[in-house]
């Protein structure tokens, strides 16, 4: 090549010199220039001359933006039914059909995942048989490998026994309203019983899936497999929202009067004190098409309970499905098809205090919602908001306090590089969302205390100090719970006395008392009279959007800080796989922990042994 240096341009594409056929002549490199003037350097192995329709890579790719379209449709869809049913009559065929629909695909992709991934002995069986028979030529070919189930996976067990929590509650309120539909003969049809039966069957078929094959790797019809969680994310997505806006119709059309009457009556058990034309039309939105006559009539504050469990159950498996669909392309093959047994160890040490604190935490919300409870019997409304709210102010600061505190304790523990799973992204995914949920909630409070200032029935000045508190503390302990993810005690002191873990299992009790205690929230109006003003009307389809998502973070907050007891102070499985884990001792000197090094509880791992 004349006037220039013929190594050199070998190597450095971007010479003037050097055409692109030379380029490609060298089979070393191709250079892509952006728009943006930036440029990305591939290998050529990764362009070869052919189609991208050639490029198996590239096809699976395709699918996996035409099954996000299809997901995007249908919740799109289902937004405008949800939304547009005030303007629709009662028994709307499109939204029948389209109720059906989503359940009764669901269940189908469901029942195929069973027979045809999960358990594909009996199809390998016929397929042997057919060609013993001679009906087919060869067989090996047409036979499904048998799944493993040693994924990623897609949800820890404390997780695993939250959808099993949440999925076998929320059923219950299917089988009220199957009961609440037959015992009126003369507004029950076949459909609204059809459709009620198929939404509970969905509901126990997904817990089951949810619960048992949360670390299979699909290895089949992955193309297929895209589809189904992208129409479950769906479903999911649209779960939700229908009862989110049931719950919301559900509470904006009963008053505080006939509520107190209800509420009297459950806990007296005097039902002769049930206002017997009470009738409430849960689901406009939800279950518009199954009838008015539905549990909120009889069951009040309970239906409520379930209605948010089953919102809850949607949430976790919306995040699931998608988690599943974005792992499908990089799911690794294997060849065992068996479980694989595991043992739980629990190391209790170091944890006592924390417990004792937690439990003690635990009994004085109970004490707070028994008082509550009270004052509400009483229909002394201001007297039960009073208690609630100063109540959940020194829960507040406690938990506050304690996240402080840990925080403080941990920063003697190590930073460890670790690879994040989808189990982790999993567990941030869903955090983030109740968080998101959380300062909804607080913000619109705080738009309402505003907004009612110069009313009669305005809002007392201490909710401001509650929610301001409320919204420090969730921020703070949503960087606790991210930070202490990646911290691991590596160090002979960290292993030795395990530092902030008091904390930890302080907070994870506290999170479960905080849970009930947000769940009689979601149950009751606790912002008061004024929330049934003019002013704040438009806040409260806000908040009862957004009040099962700060019972959810209460419940995922305590799953992380589980996931953080169990794996923070036990550094095992940095010592199991083949990469090196990068962290600093106690002086601050870098330290590289390999897969055979000893535990650091046999050997000294930092330059000195005190903080």
């Amino acid at each position: 090549m004349p006037g220039g240096d013929p190594e050199r341009a070998q190597h450095d594409p971007e010479s003037p010199e050097l055409s692109i056929d030379d380029i490609i002549h060298n089979r070393e490199t191709l250079r892509r220039v952006t728009s943006l003037g930036s440029s990305s350097i591939y290998p050529l192995a990764e362009f070869p001359d052919r189609s991208w329709l050639e490029d198996a890579s590239a096809v699976e790719n395709f699918y996996s933006i035409l099954t996000s379209m299809y997901a995007l449709v249908l919740i799109v869809f289902a937004i405008v039914i949800e939304l547009s049913q005030k303007f629709t009559p009662e028994e709307w065929l499109a939204e029948t059909m389209f109720y059906t629909y989503m359940y009764g695909v669901g269940i189908t992709f469901l029942i195929y995942f069973y027979l045809f991934v999960i358990h594909p002995a009996w199809y390998n069986r016929l397929v042997k048989l057919a060609a013993v028979k001679g009906w087919i030529n060869t067989y090996k070919d047409r036979l499904i490998m048998l799944p493993c189930h040693s994924g990623e996976g897609a949800g820890s067990l404390y997780l695993r026994l939250g959808t099993l929590f949440f999925g076998s509650i929320g059923i219950v309120l299917f089988g009220l309203e199957i009961f609440m539909c037959l015992s009126n003969h003369s507004s029950c049809f076949v459909y609204q019983l059809t459709n009620l039966a198929i939404a509970g069957v969905f509901t126990f078929v997904q817990m089951h899936f949810l619960f048992c094959n949360s670390k299979i790797a699909i290895t089949g019809n992955k193309n297929l497999a895209k589809l189904g969680t992208m129409h479950l994310f769906a479903v999911n997505i649209w779960t939700w929202l229908r009862f989110v806006l049931a719950k919301h119709n559900a509470k904006s059309s009963k008053g505080d009067e006939s509520d107190d009457k209800v509420f009297a009556a459950l806990v007296t058990f005097d039902h002769d004190n049930i206002n017997p034309n009470l009738t409430v039309t849960v689901d406009a939105s939800a279950l518009h098409n199954l009838g008015k006559v539905t549990s909120f009539n009889y069951f009040g504050d309970f239906t409520s309970f379930l209605l948010t469990c089953i919102i809850e159950f949607s949430v976790v498996g919306a995040a699931i499905m998608f988690v599943l669909w974005r792992s499908i392309d990089r799911t690794p093959k294997c060849s065992s098809g068996k479980k694989k047994s595991t043992k739980v160890r629990i190391d209790c040490s170091s944890s006592s205090g924390g417990l004792f604190a937690g439990v003690l935490f635990l009994i004085c919300s109970f004490v707070s919602i028994g008082i509550y409870s009270y004052f509400w019997q009483l229909a002394d409304s201001k007297g039960a908001t009073l208690v609630f709210r100063l109540a959940d102010m020194a829960l507040f600061c406690f938990a506050l306090i304690g996240c402080c505190l840990g925080l403080y304790r941990m920063r003697l523990l190590q930073y460890a590089q670790i690879h994040s799973t989808n189990a982790e992204f999993l567990d941030e995914l869903l955090l983030f969302i109740g968080l998101l949920g959380e300062l909804i909630h607080c913000s619109t409070g705080i738009l309402c205390w505003i907004s009612t200032q110069r009313d009669e029935d305005r809002m007392e000045t201490y909710m401001l100090f509650v929610l301001a508190t409320r919204i420090v503390q969730v921020v703070l302990q949503s960087v606790f719970i991210l930070l202490a993810t990646r911290l691991r005690a590596i160090s002979e002191y960290a292993t030795h006395n395990k530092p902030g873990k008091q904390f930890v299992t302080f907070l994870l009790l506290a999170n479960v008392s905080l849970f009930f205690f947000h769940t009689l929230e979601g149950m009751k109006s606790v912002f008061g009279d004024a929330m049934f003003s003019q002013k704040t009307k438009p806040y409260t389809l806000l908040i009862s959007a957004v009040a099962p998502l700060t019972v959810f973070y209460r419940f995922h907050s305590s799953v992380c800080l589980a996931e953080i007891w169990k794996h923070t102070y036990s550094v095992k499985r940095l010592f199991t796989s083949n990469t090196s884990v990068v962290s600093f001792g106690d002086s601050g000197d870098e330290i590289r922990h390999y897969c055979h090094c000893t535990p650091p509880s046999r050997r000294r791992m930092g330059a000195g042994s005190q903080p």
